[in-house]
Parts: structure tokens; C-alpha cells; sequence
């Protein structure tokens, strides 16, 4: 979602938002797993501390993100973070996500994760040549802005209490020097949103391969696939168990686990991602509301079934195939 745009569409979300999480049929309990149980843990002693007759309401689907350290993440998966950047151009307003003792005071069913975790940065971005990052065209849409613009790779929660934000070494930051090709409109939709950059040396990480006409399976409305980003500007979050729902010719739709500042993730063929191939099927742009408001001073994710709300867009990658030829010659 275009940045200048959040705040307006944040404000107006609560109630959609509140009563679909109330009539969304809920997903099988036993197969969402809260892996923080330290979390998990502060959580229920904050509601049990509530004097409260209120039901809590349940939150439908699972989230299948997970930091670096998840011991549920394969080799391929932690692979193909490696191959991922923050995109930081500013300084970018924190979001305030619910501490566990406000989400029990809201009756949320679960708590909020990684709600303590730092927030850096406003977009998401992969490697797709020595000197080559791949992004949506609204994370960086002038020269300017290119040469504002610094990529972190690297920026990952080795264990629960890192702090990937301090300290950062410079070998991990490299600068954005010149635009290769992209677009992006906020007025036509059918303007695909893509930007291909150049950054000031040679990139130490894993190489996104992209999807060609020869590329075997071909993409269909079942390909289960894998989004790898910062949303939030959190740390990075793998997120896998999602599948393609629909495939226009420069664009798809899939029910993936993402929010603003996912922009720019790769959305990678999980098929192939398992058997260490790195292979982008699109760039995530955008998707559904992201948060519920609660009253207090922080937000709550919002939760949908796996094939309810209206689906996260993904450009095709196909959309910069000609500009990375150009740039790899």
C-alpha cells in the first residue's frame, strides 16, 4: 500500500473489519500454534487478571509468519531471507502493536506477536542481480528518492530478545544509485507497480532467480507460494501455507500473510523454494486491511479465513523481466 495513503485507510477500517473477524467461520483450533510461549504465557495471565464477563471473540486463520531463529523454518527458507533487504528511506512512524496485557483487555483471543519487536524502515525488497534489488514502484518512484534510499540485509531476529537494530554493520547497507525501470500510478490500477534499482557495489547475498516461459510448473490458481519480507519494518517474517487464488496477465492474487511494509516482498514458488531454488513468481504490492483498532493506543492484526477478504495483489514477475535482461547484460 502507497505510504501517503495508511493513515487515511486506517481510520476508516475498524468496523468492517471487527464485524468480518465476527462471522468468518473459524478455522480448525488444533492447527494454529502460537511457537512463543513465552508470549502465549504472558498473555493468559493478563486475562486471567481481568474481571470481565465479556466472550472473547476468536480470530480466524492462522499466521504462519516466523523469524530466522523458528525452529519450524527449513535451510531453503532461511536461504532465501538471506536474498532480502529492508528498504529504509526515512524515518517511518512505529506502528503500535497491542501488548499482550491490551490485547486481553480487548478479549482478543490470542496475543499480538511481536509486538516488541523494533520497527526500521517502510518497504521489502530481493536480490535479483550482482547490483540489482527488486521492489514495488511505490516504495521508490523518483531518482531522488532512489539516492535517499538504503537496503539492509541482514535484518533478522537471530533469537527472542535481538535487537537487529542497533548496531547494523555498514558491509549490510548498500545505496541506491540509479533506477533501472518500473512503474507505478495511484490514479489506474491496471499500471503495474514495479521498480527495478541499482545499488553502489556488488551485493554479498543469494541471487532470486525469475519465472520464464521454459519454467516448469507452470503458475496456476492452486501454486502454493512463500512471501519473505519486513512488515512493519519488523524484522524479516517468512510466510508460508498460502496459495495463489487468481492470475490475471500482470498480476495475481493470493492469500498471503502480509502488511504494509511487506511491499516489495518476494513471493517465492514454495514447490521449488523446498527443493533450494530460489524462484520468484511476483513482487507483493498490496492486499487487505491490515489492522482492527481497539479504543487504546494500539492495533490488533486482523485475521480473515484462508480464502475469505478480498486476497493480497501481487505483480507478476514477468512485469520486470525485460528491464533485468537489460540490467544483467
Amino acid at each position: 500500500m502507497p505510504k501517503n495513503l495508511f493513515w487515511v485507510w486506517i481510520s476508516v477500517i475498524a468496523s468492517s473489519t471487527l464485524a468480518a473477524a465476527q462471522t468468518a467461520p473459524p478455522p480448525d483450533a488444533a492447527a494454529c500454534v502460537i511457537p512463543d510461549q513465552e508470549l502465549a504465557q504472558q498473555f493468559a495471565a493478563a486475562r486471567a487478571a481481568l474481571q470481565s464477563s465479556t466472550q472473547a471473540k476468536p480470530i480466524y486463520g492462522c499466521d504462519d509468519r516466523k523469524d530466522l531463529f523458528d525452529p519450524r523454518l527449513t535451510e531453503p527458507q532461511k536461504r532465501a531471507a538471506q536474498a532480502t533487504a529492508l528498504v529504509v528511506s526515512k524515518k517511518e512512524d512505529r506502528i503500535e502493536l497491542c501488548s499482550p496485557e491490551q490485547a486481553a483487555k480487548t478479549q482478543a483471543a490470542e496475543p499480538e506477536r511481536f509486538w516488541d519487536q523494533p520497527q526500521l524502515g517502510g518497504c521489502s525488497s530481493f536480490k535479483v542481480g550482482p547490483k540489482v534489488m527488486a521492489t514495488a514502484g511505490h516504495c521508490i518512484q523518483s531518482l531522488p528518492e532512489c539516492r535517499k534510499t538504503r537496503f539492509i540485509f541482514g535484518y533478522h531476529m537471530l533469537d527472542r530478545n535481538s535487537r537487529p537494530d542497533q548496531a547494523i554493520p555498514k558491509t549490510n547497507v548498500y545505496q541506491c544509485v540509479a533506477l533501472i525501470g518500473g512503474s507505478f500510478s495511484e490514479d489506474d490500477p491496471t499500471v503495474s507497480d514495479w521498480r527495478l534499482v541499482e545499488v553502489d557495489r556488488i551485493i554479498d547475498a543469494p541471487t532470486v532467480a525469475i519465472r520464464t516461459a521454459a519454467t516448469k510448473p507452470p503458475l496456476t490458481s492452486d501454486t502454493a507460494v512463500t512471501v519473505i519480507g519486513y512488515p512493519l519494518g519488523l524484522p524479516v517474517k517468512i510466510a508460508d501455507e498460502a496459495t495463489v487464488r487468481s492470475i490475471e496477465k500482470k498480476k495475481f492474487v493470493a492469500n498471503l500473510d502480509t502488511y504494509g511494509g511487506n511491499s516489495g516482498s518476494v513471493v517465492l514458488n514454495s514447490e521449488l523454494l523446498a527443493r533450494n531454488e530460489l524462484l520468484a513468481e511476483g513482487i507483493l504490492v498490496g492486499g487487505a486491511n491490515d489492522f482492527q483498532l481497539t479504543g487504546q493506543k494500539c492495533v490488533l492484526s486482523a485475521h480473515c479465513p484462508d480464502k475469505g477478504c478480498s486476497g493480497e495483489k501481487v505483480t507478476a514477475i514477468s512485469e520486470i523481466a525485460d528491464a533485468l535482461k537489460k540490467a544483467n547484460r
